[in-house]
């Protein structure tokens, strides 16, 4: 997940959420080996996703292009709801067919979102060598330049 959420970012996961949601209870309602007590347990579930996936994300920082950033209990409650579905698609699974993709919301990012993580710790690693070797190379230049300055007062004084 990022690290940095807008309302744009959190309203994309709520709606990817709920999607999940909803194919997983349309998978619990047509399977007819689930005993009534976790059906209703799902149930109960269920209706709390709806409820929180129906909030409007809250502006509090708004930037330039209209987004704002979130506050991190949002986002944590956003995540947990996240981490309960797997679980509860992972339990589903192994009595009735799920019918979309069961996936590992604490699974690291792979794909595009990985390599672009890389690429920018890349460009920070490569942009502090250069920093330094700059400082270095003006540290010697001006030490060079020290000792050409002393070295030619020394030659006028004899």
């Amino acid at each position: 997940m990022a690290l940095i959420w807008t309302a744009a970012d959190q309203s994309a996961a709520q709606q990817l959420l709920l999607s999940n949601a909803q194919g997983t209870d349309s998978s619990v309602q047509s399977c007819t080996s689930l005993d009534s007590t976790d059906k209703s347990s799902w149930s109960t579930f269920y209706q709390a996703v709806q409820t929180f996936c129906a909030q409007v994300p809250v502006d509090w920082f708004p930037f330039s292009t209209g987004e704002v950033l979130q506050t991190s209990g949002l986002v944590d409650q956003l995540q947990a709801y996240q981490r309960q579905l797997y679980a509860w698609q992972q339990k589903l699974s192994k009595t009735c067919s799920i019918s979309v993709p069961i996936t590992d919301p604490t699974a690291p990012p792979s794909g595009i979102e990985n390599v672009t993580k890389y690429v920018m710790v890349g460009a920070v690693v490569l942009g502090a060598a250069w920093i330094a070797s700059s400082l270095v190379a003006e540290t010697k230049l001006l030490q060079i330049r020290g000792v050409t300055k002393q070295a030619f007062r020394q030659a006028r004084r004899v």
